[in-house]
């Protein structure tokens, strides 16, 4: 998530004005499009830190982009789905509190 003046941007091409600037900084902070950022990971401190990097929003996309992506997507491990315990508020109040500690802990 971008915070301005504390987070970097992904790009020197999109600035928080684009309309699509949260979608891009998001895909480039989750490491599925390289970015500055990913960079930062592959290189050294002081490797290529001040050549600008480029996201070019109006140039088509090719098939590699595509594939990239995917793979990307393809390679994060899931997350694990959230479950959720169904009961109200009235049967939580009859709860022993060390089996609602033990059920929150789940």
């Amino acid at each position: 998530m971008y915070i301005e003046n504390v987070s970097e941007l992904a790009f020197d091409d999109i600035t928080p004005d684009d309309p699509d600037f949260i979608y891009i900084q998001g895909l480039a902070e989750a490491g599925l499009i390289s970015s500055k950022l990913s960079r930062q990971d592959l290189v050294g401190p002081g490797d290529d830190a001040g050549t600008p990097y480029y996201f070019y929003p109006e140039s088509p996309l090719s098939r590699q982009d595509l594939v990239s992506w995917k793979m990307a997507l393809d390679k994060k491990p899931s997350l694990k789905p959230i479950e959720r315990l169904s009961a109200d508020f009235l049967a939580l109040s009859m709860l022993r509190r060390s089996t609602l500690m033990h059920a929150l802990q789940l």
